[in-house]
This record gives structure tokens, sequence and C-alpha cells, in this order.
């Protein structure tokens, strides 16, 4: 089915809003009213740059999946912000008619600027107000301020009747102008071209093959009484005077024609001394037509009012009345002539000929001519001026403004690539708030190799909060930008070109190349590699303090690395054990085969009561196993037992051979967990209980390992400290029973 009409892709030089009611006319035409259908034909139709923006609003969601107006009105919404009205109303109040603008242009444009300034019922009066402040006629604004109503409209008709009649009288005045050149007296147009003489010539007609540009010269030269006049170039010096003045001829018989020569030559610079745009004669004349020189003028001659009574326009001049002076009818302050408004355009386009600025401009001036506001006139003059904007020098550079201060360790890193440098890229990171600093060898700086470096780096300190980061084409890639909105990170870009922004990563950049450059001067004569010297600098600068937190980065970061140069502290710990160790008391040790006394805490007491026993074996420092009772074995600490040192040999002998079962003559309570012991604990000792058996102390001694040995080598009979001898080799063999006996419930596993 054939469509009627045609709607193009949408470009960002039309206004959005006329794009969708063109669109709408164009479903209209087509009668395309289904929602589904219209929205189709809008997302076909509105072209792939359009598209792919709604995409990446609507991001995850597709652009199908909304409604055709809610398309258009996020489109509006992106492409048409709404405005700051402060800044809509500052553009409204400062719009005045500009130079050769028309009356229309002007009121069209303020109607436009006022659409966004919300003055609700008050628009008209606005309007109203600023179109007649704005206006640059100022015989018009005059007429207007002196109507008692006035309305936007009769504004607008009065202005645009005095802007009609201002131009026709300017017409007549150009038309009276030509009359006068026409009908003035008979020319003669000298040539050294001949065939432009025959061409140009009024008694011949104009040929039909001539260029239209000697055409049109011909037409302009047919409204004059002239004769056309071949001359030689050789006397026709006064035509060019920069590439064919002649020079003087020193041949005596051409002393003729250098004198006129040098009469023609004075006379043509005569006329053009004469014709120059702007002289004393002109001043005085337009000083005589302008409105307001005319009565500073007339108040300068014959005496200045009141301030009261001066109008605004001459309130400059009445703040200077003593200051002027009357010379050959033109107005002076000072020395400089006050320039009429007619020529004002003419004396800037002068002062500014050779493009000296906004200063030496005004300096100029100051020397020569005045006129109200001529400062502000000099300077819109030279920012209007498009050479001058355009070989400007860079601006000030604006006063620092640092980033805020995180609040913690890695909650905003800065990030950028050093390189190519000593062969490879580096990938930059550095902590905000700590100055910690990450440093990565790169071969390919591809989006999806920074991407793996920063997952690494994110998996050993955590996710950041924020990430600055430059405009370079891995950080702007659709994929890191999927990369960090997936982890969460506010992704902050730095403008364009002004790498200042990112200042952490670019000091971060300098420091590390500067390192780096002064530790390859040692590579060689040290023998070290290329990735040693990198680890080097990130221990030396991450344990050193920063010149701006004061602190070490590693220390921010709640960490606390160890360096060689720790092991010049002394270890205070050492110290402690040291000190400990002398002031320590020496330990009482037991034998084995010592007659004991252990504390028995069978009767369900904290503190029990004293039973005796045999030490059978050291299990350590200050613990022991001890035989009780014949058959029990109990551990106990050194704490819990004590020496019965008056015990002669033959109590300990009749201890150790009384039967068991005159020991155990009554039933054994359950003993406290902490004093059951595993059968690995009790060992050998265990398993002879259970089969009714004694262990031999002797071999068991024997066996023992050297630490366990508690007996002390005997000489004649005694230890070298001379006490008694108490081996285990002194005690009788024990007897054995023939009884059988069952270990208690405890040892049972």
């Amino acid at each position: 089915m054939a469509h009627l009409g045609n709607i193009a892709a949408y470009d960002k030089s039309e206004d959005f809003e006329d794009y969708v009611e063109r669109f709408d006319q164009f479903c209209l035409a087509n009668d395309i009213t289904e929602e589904d259908k219209k929205r189709a034909v809008f997302l076909s139709a509105v072209g792939a740059p359009t598209y792919g923006l709604l995409k990446t609003l609507l991001a995850p969601n597709k652009p199908s999946s909304r409604t055709y107006r809610e398309l258009t009105e996020l489109l509006k919404n992106h492409l048409h912000p709404k405005p700051i009205l402060i800044a809509e109303r500052f553009k409204f109040y400062n719009r005045k008619q500009r130079p050769g603008e028309s009356i229309t242009d002007y009121a069209t444009e303020q109607r436009k600027l006022a659409e966004t300034c919300q003055f609700g019922a008050f628009q008209e009066e606005v309007l109203r107000d600023l179109f007649v402040i704005g206006l640059a006629n100022r015989s018009a604004q005059r007429k207007l301020l002196s109507e008692q109503e006035l309305d936007l409209k009769k504004a607008f008709s009065i202005a645009l009747s005095q802007e009609m009649a201002d131009e026709n009288v300017t017409k007549i005045q150009g038309q009276t102008q030509e009359v006068n050149k026409v009908v003035g007296p008979k020319a003669s147009l000298l040539e050294y071209n001949k065939p432009l003489s025959y061409i140009l010539g009024p008694r011949k007609g104009i040929p039909v093959l001539a260029a239209a540009r000697i055409q049109r010269w011909a037409i302009q030269l047919a409204a004059y009484d002239y004769d056309i006049e071949l001359r030689r170039s050789s006397d026709n010096g006064n035509a060019d005077a920069l590439s064919r003045l002649p020079l003087p001829d020193c041949d005596s018989n051409a002393s003729d024609k250098l004198v006129n020569w040098t009469q023609e030559a004075t006379a043509f610079n005569m006329h053009q001394v004469n014709s120059l745009p702007v002289t004393a004669k002109s001043v005085a004349r337009e000083t005589l037509h302008d409105a307001v020189l005319a009565r500073a003028l007339y108040y300068t001659r014959n005496g200045w009012p009141d301030s009261e009574d001066i109008a605004q326009e001459l309130k400059p001049f009445h703040s200077r009345q003593h200051e002027f002076s009357i010379e050959e009818g033109c107005l002076l302050w000072g020395a400089r002539v006050v320039i009429p408004s007619r020529f004002r355009i003419q004396i800037l386009e002068e002062l500014h000929g050779g493009h000296p600025g906004i200063v030496r401009m005004k300096g100029l001036a100051r020397l020569h001519v005045w006129w109200p506001n001529i400062d502000q006139d000099i300077e819109n003059t030279v920012q209007g001026c498009s050479a001058c904007q355009a070989t400007q020098p860079m601006p000030t550079r604006a006063e620092g403004n640092p980033w805020k201060w995180p609040s913690g360790p890695w909650k905003r890193v800065h990030v950028d690539f050093a390189g190519p440098f000593l062969g490879q890229m580096y990938l930059i990171m550095i902590d905000a708030y700590s100055k910690w600093p990450e440093v990565h060898p790169m071969k390919s700086v591809t989006t999806m190799n920074t991407i793996e470096i920063m997952r690494q780096v994110f998996a050993q300190h955590g996710v950041c909060v924020e990430l600055v980061s430059d405009n370079g084409r891995q950080f702007v890639a659709e994929e890191f930008k999927e990369f960090m909105t997936q982890n969460g990170v506010k992704h902050i870009l730095i403008p364009a070109y002004h790498p200042s922004s990112n200042g952490q990563a670019e000091n971060t950049v300098r420091t590390f190349k500067q390192g780096m450059k002064r530790a390859m001067r040692t590579l060689q004569s040290c023998n070290t590699s290329l990735n040693t010297k990198l680890c080097q600098f990130l221990l030396t600068y991450r344990t050193t303090p920063h010149c701006t937190t004061k602190r070490t980065p590693a220390e921010l970061m709640g960490r606390q690395l160890r360096t060689r140069l720790d092991l010049l502290h002394p270890d205070a710990s050492q110290r402690i054990e040291r000190k400990a160790s002398e002031n320590e008391k020496p330990m009482r040790e037991l034998y084995i085969g010592d007659v004991v006394l252990v504390r028995d805490y069978r009767q369900n007491t904290k503190k029990g009561i004293w039973t005796r026993g045999v030490v059978v074996l050291k299990l350590g420092p200050c613990t022991y196993n001890v035989q009780v009772d014949g058959n029990l074995i109990w551990k106990r600490h050194i704490d819990q037992m004590r020496l019965i040192s008056n015990d002669s040999q033959d109590n300990k002998n009749e201890l150790l051979a009384r039967d068991s079962s005159e020991l155990v003559s009554y039933p054994d309570p359950p003993l406290p967990k902490e004093f059951i012991h595993t059968r690995e604990e009790l060992g050998d000792a265990v398993a002879g209980a259970e089969k009714n058996e004694i262990p031999n102390l002797e071999e068991k001694e024997a066996a023992a390992p050297p630490c366990q040995k508690n007996y002390r080598e005997t000489e004649n009979g005694k230890t070298s400290d001379g006490s008694p001898d108490r081996s285990i080799s002194e005690l009788p063999k024990l007897r054995r029973s023939t009884r059988q006996s069952r270990p208690p419930d405890y040892f049972r596993m």
C-alpha cells in the first residue's frame, strides 16, 4: 500500500518537538492509529543514532517495550531538558535589538525567549517593557515613552512605522545622491587597456559574448556622461601607486614629464586626504544633526541646567559639563573629540584596524575620541571579532578545586595508563584515601585485559565506590560500562584533554616513572630483573609516610607491612621472656619411685583429700602418672602432689607391695570428667591394669626416651649431689596377686 508523504530520520539540527509534530501528521495522513504500529513506524523512521540513544536511555529494557508516547516524552526530556528559570530570564532581560535587525525579527525573538520564562499573566506587559527598552532606534523609543496608554501591539505598530519611515528617507537620500551623480559634469575615463576601452566605450554596444562582470560594469557606466581615453601605463601612475608608480627619470629631457607627474601625484594625495571616512568637518556637521550631541553643544554654549531637568541620555555629559569645549563646531572633552552616533562604528573599526586588543584600543581611543560607554563598545567590538577570539591565549587557570576527601580506604580510586614505558604499558591505580598504589604491567591495553586486572584488584581489596578515569577508549567502551554497572561502581569521566582533573593518577604516573628510571640505572649492575625493581618500588612506596597524610599507605589500608628495616628495632617480647625466666623460681621435680601424697577427688570435694601414691611415670615438666591403691593410675599436676621426704625405704616398699584387695575396700565413685583419661594418655599403665599386672618400672624407664628418664646416674650408690639414690632399681619386685580383678568402669572406652 502506497503511503502519503515522507518522513526522514531525525536530525539534531531540528527541534525534536517539531519532528514529533511532523511525524503525527504523517501518521494521520496514512491512517496509522494503532499504538503498536505507530511505535514500530516511529522506531523505523527515527534513524539509527536516535534509536541507539533510546536503547542507552532504556537499558537494559528495549525501546519496543515502551509506548509511543513514552518514547517521545523520554527523548524530549533528554534532548530538551527543563531549562533553569533564572538563566532563561537573564537571557530574556539582556536581549536588545542588534544593529541591522528589523523590528519584526526583534519582536519575534523576544517572544520566543519569553516562552521559557514562566511570566504567566504578566507576559504581555513584560514583553512590552523589554521591547521598548531594547529598541535601537532612539527616536522611536522616545516616541513610545511619551505614550500614555501603551500595549505591546501598539508599541510594535509605532516602532514598525518609524522603521519604515527611516528606510524610506534613506532610500530617497540615496536616490538624490545618485541623481546628483548622473546629472553632474562630463567625466573622462582613462584606461590603459585598449580592448577594454572598446568594450566600455560609450559609442559602441556591449558585445554579446562579453563576460558577465564586464557587462555589469558597462551597465553601471551607462548612467553617466563620460568619454573613454586610452593612456599608456607609464603615464597612468596614479591608477595604482603601489605597483605602477613611475620612478623619476634622470634624463634632463624628461624634466617636463617629472613636473607633470609631481603635480598629478600631489593632487591625488590631496584628494585621498580629503576623502577620509571621518574628518573634523564631517564631525561638526553630524554633531548638529545628532539629537543628543546637538543639545549638549547647546548647553555647553549657553549653560547647563540642573541635573533633575536633564534627560537620561545627557547624564554622562552633565557630569563633565565643566570639561567640555567647542572648537570649529566640534564638541571636545579635554583633547578628545566627541563622536556623533553615526560615525561611532566607523571609528571603532578604525581603532580595531590592527587588532590591537581591548587595552590598546582603549589607550588609543583616549588620545583622540570619546562618547558615552565607549569602553563597553570597545569591549563588545573585540569580543565580537572572530579573528581576535580565535587567537586568544588560554584563560587563566581556575583556582584549585580539590576532590572531596573520602571517608575511608578504597572508596574512590583514580586510574590511568602509563606508557609506553620500558617496552610496555602499565595500569596505575591509586586510592584517594590511603594513597595505596597498584601497578600492573600490560602488553595489550584492551578493554577486556583492563577489566581482568581490575577484577583481580577488586578481589584483593574489595570493590571501590567510585572510579575516576580519563576518556580513554578502554574506559568509554560498552564492556567497561557494563562491568562498572554490574559491580555497582560509579564511573566518573574527567573533561577531555584536561588531565589535571585526574591529578592523583597523573602524579602517581609521574612518581612511578621517576622511580623506575632511577632503578633502571642500577638494574644491570645489581643483576636484578625489572619485576624485582617494580616490587621494590611498590613496597617502598606503600611503607613510606605520604606527604599529604603523614602516614604510610599500608597503615591507612589497615595493614602493617614488615620490611628489612624492622630488624633494626629490638624485640620486646624476647626481652620480656628472658626477664621472666630470670625471675622464675626453680620448679619442684619428682622422680620415678618417689612416695608422694596426691589429691583424691573421689569424695566429690573441690579440694580433695591427700592419698598416698608412688610416681611411676613423668609425662611432662609438671605432670606425672601416680600409682594409688595398688592398681589405680592417676594423672596429677605437680601442684596436686607433695613429696613424703621423711618416709623410710621400707615404708615405700611396704606401700608398693600392699595387695590391691586390701587397698580397695569400698566401691569407687565416679570421677569428675577432668580426671578421666583416655587410653592413649594412660598408655601401658591401663593395659597392665586390665591384665591385673603392674608394669615393670625398670623396663618402663629403660624404654622411655631421654626426656622421660627421671632417675639420676649414680656412683657408688649415691647421686652426684650426695643424696641417696632413689632409682627404681632399689625397689623390690612387686608381688603378683592371684586374684582376678577387673579395671574400673571409667577405664573402659
